[in-house]
């Protein structure tokens, strides 16, 4: 359900999920876990049913069908959701330091509010007590959310 209007940009895509499909998504990657091979579709036209979803203009809330993490959050009246902490570990290919990231706590798939739900990514960066990074670089995790408007009354 991506329209690109430059080829390039669907090449990069391409190349990027070909990429992740050999390293694997999420954790246990050095296990194996994760892995998957895309499947190429030629492109179609949107089905109607997709259509109707992506221009329904009748909802009064916004469901979340992604994790969401805010900094400050939107409005919670009206809303209703669950949260969800997410931590884990890092590893470094380069140093062989395996680290902790902090944990955030995130509000989970299927919430709902009354306010387009946006997002923002979460700096998870393992610091010391003195607020020191403890790696080479920043660690982020996405709380960008994809949502889509539902009618609830």
């Amino acid at each position: 359900m991506i329209q690109f209007n430059d080829l390039s940009l669907e090449n990069d895509l391409k190349a990027a999920l070909e990429l992740l499909g050999d390293e694997g998504l999420g954790g246990e990657r050095s296990s194996g876990a994760g892995r998957f091979e895309p499947s190429w579709h030629e492109l179609h036209e949107l089905p109607e049913i997709w259509k109707n979803v992506i221009n329904f203009s009748q909802g009064d809330c916004y469901s979340l069908m992604s994790l969401y993490w805010d900094d400050p959050i939107i409005s919670l009246t009206n809303s209703s959701y669950e949260l969800q902490e997410r931590g884990g570990w890092i590893a470094s290919p380069f140093s062989g330091r395996q680290l902790r990231r902090k944990s955030v706590k995130m509000f989970t798939e299927g919430s709902t509010f009354i306010e387009i739900p946006r997002g923002k990514l979460a700096d998870v960066t393992p610091r010391d007590a003195s607020g020191n990074r403890l790696s080479d670089h920043c660690i982020y995790r996405s709380g960008i959310s994809l949502s889509i408007p539902i009618k609830t009354s």
